[in-house]
């Protein structure tokens, strides 16, 4: 398949993105509007009981796939150890479902998020090699018929039949019908497998059969689990103060949260896009050794972040009750103090989200771990001390402050990963010079100490790749 430019590809990235992160937050307001708070805090459980666990199944094996520029792992390496490891999950999320001191309607609704994360589970791997050839416009299509297709579903059933339970059914079905009518076509087309849709799914089943094929996918399997481990913290500690308002407070107060959250999350979408269309060339970057290039997209992304972030922060502390009043109603208007501090700890995700991309691409991925388990443990500590005084703001307070710890690390750890790049140009002694129009600055790269921080360097550098209206620099040269 032909590549497309990197601006082409941020552009149908974010244009997928924003149709998924508009089409969660919408169903949210739908419940809030259409519904009631309970109803929004089942919908939210049920969310955080599978999220975590089907990212952990996923092993982040979209982002191996990307990265995989030797290509060391064929697509049906991928496919193979993705459906095993989504049967697991299923499982698991069934029996959470049937065990769990939940309600029927919570429950109900556990069991048919799970099947509909099942199916995105299968057309997430064929996405993520449609993504390895930089073709994020057939990405986007299937995202946004997804997504897109999904909430009218469920607005309809809500609004006739009053039920999150329904409206999780209603879109499993849609889910399901994108994946045989568009993605399965779209794998085809992008030369894996040729010919008509019956014979690709004939053909995936031939492969899955083949020893050879198992045997990769255990060294997948090796390789990716700290990627999917990584994730299910990322999810998990999102989550952690939904459980604590659960446990201390009840659904109402889930609901509550959850609906400013997820207005929160909408920063995050400009950030992804962005992040799923450098990485490839981030990972080209630190697999040739250019640490200019690699600290130039980095720096991209900071800056990116930074705008962003200041911007929901912004709006939060000059129009954050009436959007609230507007979007869900006078109930909900009240949490304007909760909201602000939600977009508090947005701003710090948005800027860590930046850093783990940079890291991901690099494949510097184990030295995570420790990171996001330190989070979630001040996560939980926060909220444990907090959420019984102060109950949804607690929750704000709690969350905000597990992601400044971990923009703090991941902030050195892009720090440590330079270095590491930088280093693997033995010998040379490169020189960045700067624009003349932010003052004549010559850097010496190897042999002095750092005069200066990783912030400054890719904000510089990230301002720089703006000024000039380049995303992608000259490949193979380092400026001089």
């Amino acid at each position: 398949m032909r590549r497309l430019h990197v601006r082409v590809n941020f552009l149908w990235a974010l244009s997928g993105n924003l149709a998924f992160a508009g089409a969660q937050w919408a169903f949210i307001v739908i419940l809030a509007r259409l519904g009631d708070a309970p109803m929004v805090g089942q919908y939210s459980l049920g969310l955080a009981v599978v999220a975590p666990l089907f990212l952990l199944a996923s092993l982040n094996l979209r982002a191996l796939q990307v990265t995989d520029v030797r290509e060391d792992f064929d697509f049906l390496d991928y496919f193979t150890i993705r459906m095993m490891t989504s049967a697991v999950a299923f499982v698991v999320c069934t029996a959470v479902a049937l065990s769990g001191n939940y309600s029927r309607q919570t429950a109900a609704v556990i069991a048919g998020l799970t099947a509909s994360k099942a199916i995105e589970a299968t057309s997430e791997v064929i996405q993520g090699r449609l993504h390895q050839y930089e073709r994020m416009d057939v990405v986007a299509q299937s995202l946004m018929l997804r997504w897109l297709g999904s909430l009218v579903v469920m607005t309809a059933i809500v609004f006739y039949l009053k039920s999150a339970v329904w409206a999780v059914l209603g879109a499993c079905v849609w889910s399901f019908s994108v994946l045989v009518i568009f993605d399965i076509p779209a794998l085809g087309r992008s030369g894996v497998w040729r010919g008509k849709l019956w014979d690709s799914f004939h053909r995936i089943r031939e492969s899955v059969s083949r020893s050879k094929v198992l045997r990769q996918s255990r060294e997948i399997l090796v390789e990716a689990g700290p990627l999917g481990f990584i994730l299910m913290l990322v999810s998990l500690n999102g989550s952690l103060c939904r459980f604590w308002l659960a446990h201390f407070h009840g659904e109402r107060e889930v609901g509550l949260f959850s609906a400013l959250s997820y207005v929160a999350l909408a920063a995050n979408t400009l950030v992804i896009a962005m992040g799923q269309a450098s990485g490839p060339a981030m990972a080209r970057c630190s697999v040739n050794g250019d640490a200019n290039g690699y600290m130039r997209r980095a720096g991209k992304l900071a800056v990116l972040g930074g705008i962003i972030s200041a911007g929901g922060i912004g709006f939060a502390l000059f129009w954050g009750r009436e959007a609230l009043g507007l979007l869900y109603g006078p109930k909900f208007a009240t949490q304007t103090e909760a909201f602000q501090w939600l977009m508090v700890g947005s701003a710090f995700s948005v800027l860590a989200t930046c850093a783990g991309y940079s890291l991901s691409s690099a494949r510097y991925i184990k030295e995570q771990v420790p990171m996001h388990l330190a989070v979630g443990a001040t996560i939980c500590a926060a909220a444990w001390w907090l959420i019984p005084r102060y109950g949804v703001l607690g929750a704000a307070y709690a969350q905000a402050g597990g992601y400044f710890l971990q923009l703090l690390v991941s902030v050195a750890m892009v720090d440590k990963v330079y270095r590491r790049i930088a280093g693997t140009q033995t010998g040379e002694q490169t020189k960045t010079q700067m624009n003349p129009a932010l003052g004549e600055m010559r850097i010496r790269r190897h042999g002095n100490p750092y005069s200066y921080t990783i912030g400054s360097r890719a904000l510089l550098s990230g301002l720089l790749a703006l000024r000039e209206r380049r995303w992608i620099p000259r490949s193979g040269r380092n400026p001089v």
